[in-house]
C-alpha cells in the first residue's frame, strides 16, 4: 500500500497483521519517501492500481501510541 497524506506523510507502508475485528498488534514496515518522487509511478506501473480509497483521517498520539481514526469519504 503507498499512502499519500500531503505534510503528514508519503510512504510505502506494509502491515503485518491477524485479519480479525478489533484492536489487534501489527508489525509494520516503513519506506518514507520525498512528495514528488518516483515511487508512486513505480508501484502503479509494477503491478497495477487495484483500489484507490479516499478518507479522512484523524491522527492523536498518547504516549508512544499512535491512534488513527478513519472515515472513508
Amino acid at each position: 500500500m503507498s499512502r499519500e497524506e500531503g505534510s503528514i506523510e508519503n510512504a510505502l507502508i506494509h502491515y503485518e497483521r491477524p485479519n480479525q475485528k478489533g484492536s489487534k498488534h501489527a508489525q509494520v514496515t516503513l519506506f518514507a519517501s520525498e512528495p514528488g518522487s518516483s515511487l508512486k509511478d513505480v508501484l502503479t506501473n509494477a503491478p497495477g492500481v487495484k483500489a484507490v480509497v479516499d478518507k479522512k483521517r484523524e491522527i492523536y498520539f498518547i504516549d508512544n501510541v499512535r491512534l488513527s481514526i478513519q472515515k472513508a469519504i
